[in-house]
């Protein structure tokens, strides 16, 4: 691990350069991570498509999905991502639970 740097010894400019060289690593991790998660989603999207089984839009079908993440088509958005084989890096996947209880029949 290289040695940090002594920021009481550096002059404003050097501290300057400091800060930003942290946050662009900081953000280059960020990206890293992203890519890294995108790309899980890319590999495995017919799985995913497997549990997300319906349209989340009336106007959209797996024969003419919709072409936007935002205010879209959670099934759309995976059967774009399978379609070009690859994700936006600005998205993310975002999951959520909900009680579904299933109910023996009498």
């Amino acid at each position: 691990m290289p040695k940090k740097p002594d920021l009481t010894k550096m002059s404003d400019d050097e501290l300057e350069k400091e800060l930003s060289r942290r946050r662009q690593e900081r953000l280059q991790k960020r990206r890293d991570e992203r890519q890294e998660a995108n790309n899980l989603i890319v590999q495995h999207v017919d799985a995913l498509l497997r549990m997300v089984t319906k349209h989340g839009k009336t106007s959209c079908s797996d024969a003419s999905p919709r072409n936007d993440y935002i205010n879209g088509c959670d099934r759309c958005t995976l059967l774009n991502i399978r379609a070009s084989g690859c994700m936006d890096h600005d998205y993310k996947l975002m999951l959520s639970f909900a009680k579904d209880a299933i109910e023996d029949a009498k």
